[in-house]
């Protein structure tokens, strides 16, 4: 699996930080999909399945990243 981009890693980050604080199990009025529509679509446009698909996305992830980035940079010499 192709590592995600810093960026990307940050707003998954983000989404979910605004999806803990507004959703509330058992409450149809704030379920994941009111939760999307009405916090999280405004500030960052994205399909529903984008927003599950980030929800699920595991937080360890963002720390494996981290370590990962130093990498990238390929020796000259």
């Amino acid at each position: 699996m192709k590592p995600k981009n810093k960026n990307t890693l940050l707003r998954i980050k983000n989404v979910c930080e605004i999806t803990q604080q507004h959703y509330e199990p058992g409450r149809q009025d704030k379920c994941y999909k009111a939760v999307w529509r009405s916090f999280v679509f405004p500030v960052y446009p994205m399909h529903y399945r984008t927003f599950l698909n980030y929800i699920n996305t595991p937080l360890g992830e963002l720390a494996d990243n981290k370590k990962a980035g130093s990498f990238n940079q390929l020796k000259l010499f």
